[in-house]
């Protein structure tokens, strides 16, 4: 483990790693018996648009990448109310961390810089969604501090349950991560 890690801006030729990262949580959401991120959609296309876009980042210890995650200024309109989306808020997606790294603070550390980025950008707030479903994320994410806001139940979409952090400087995560574009 070499720190401070480095998160860096996805790049087209990233697209594989990025993909590689989301499909190792796949397979651990199934073999949990979870039917999150399992429901035959591909990711692909969106995937390719978010690093297109510049919103897909990769954190990297040394020549490893160990999470990726995706930041829009969009929000969904089918979750969050007007008055919401016109909040300066960031929307998180896409998180996932390396298997081979589980236990270790990595959800918690790409939140925080997730917080540290947006608070220097100015905005107001992080949030995100999550699948309804999964009961046991949705504690996490409450046990790391994030706020729980409401489930929204959607036809047809799976995810629905909100939540957020204040975006606010951490000056303490210089130490676990620096930022390159």
């Amino acid at each position: 483990m070499t720190k401070p890690y480095v998160m860096s801006m996805a790049r087209a030729e990233d697209f594989d790693t990025v993909m590689r990262l989301l499909k190792q949580r796949i397979d651990w959401l199934r073999e949990l018996g979870s039917d999150q991120w399992n429901t035959g959609r591909s990711f692909d296309t969106r995937v390719r648009n978010s690093i297109s876009r510049q919103e897909t980042w990769l954190l990297n210890d040394g020549d490893e990448p160990i999470a990726t995650l995706t930041l829009t200024s969009e929000g969904d309109p089918d979750f969050w109310t007007p008055s919401e989306l016109a909040d300066r808020a960031l929307y998180l997606g896409k998180m996932a961390t390396s298997r081979s790294r589980s236990g270790s603070g990595l959800g918690k550390l790409a939140i925080t810089w997730a917080s540290d980025f947006a608070a220097k950008r100015g905005f107001e707030y992080v949030r995100w969604d999550v699948w309804r479903t999964n009961k046991r994320l949705q504690d996490y994410y409450r046990s790391v501090g994030a706020r729980y806001i409401r489930t929204e139940d959607v036809a047809d979409r799976w995810s629905g349950a909100l939540f957020e952090v204040d975006a606010r400087m951490h000056p303490e995560l210089d130490r676990e991560v620096q930022t390159t574009r």
